[in-house]
């Protein structure tokens, strides 16, 4: 969640805070317990990629192995309609979240008149998959950019 300090930052700087609803939680296509794994092995650092394929247990890893904390997912329409969020105008999928997963626990706000677009960063492969699931609901690619590790894309109606 080191990334959520630095985002909370970035918007005090740029005076958004009375804009933008930060909230540090792993967004799926379910509801539950999950992996969260760290990329270098190092609990709170940016660059973490969520397990959702698995249920999270307790276990004893042992003292040679990487740090894997239990993480709570949410649907994004499962947060909206239990925490009464104010309707989003744009959605910001980072890159080492799995984008199709996220869009999937999203289809009630995706469809919402308040949401003007979608960034999505995400792989080459990966970005096909996102346009396949955002087509159907009248989301097009209005603007796309690379990057080291894959494509930046903003999808509109």
């Amino acid at each position: 969640y080191a990334a959520h300090g630095e985002l909370c930052e970035n918007l005090l700087l740029n005076g958004c805070e009375a804009s933008v609803v930060p909230i540090p939680l792993a967004l799926a296509g379910r509801d539950g317990l999950a992996e969260l794994k760290y990329l270098h092995g190092q609990p709170g650092e940016t660059g973490s990629m969520v397990r959702d394929d698995i249920d999270w247990r307790v276990k004893h890893r042992g003292p040679n192995k990487p740090y894997l904390q239990p993480a709570l997912l949410v649907r994004l329409d499962t947060l909206m309609a239990r925490q009464g969020l104010p309707s989003p105008h744009h959605v910001l999928i980072a890159p080492h979240v799995a984008a199709v997963t996220v869009l999937a626990g999203a289809a009630a706000t995706l469809r919402l008149p308040s949401l003007k677009s979608i960034c999505v960063s995400a792989t080459h492969d990966n970005m096909a998959a996102v346009q396949a699931s955002l087509q159907p609901l009248s989301w097009i690619q209005a603007t796309q950019a690379p990057t080291p590790s894959g494509t930046v894309s903003i999808f509109r109606r």
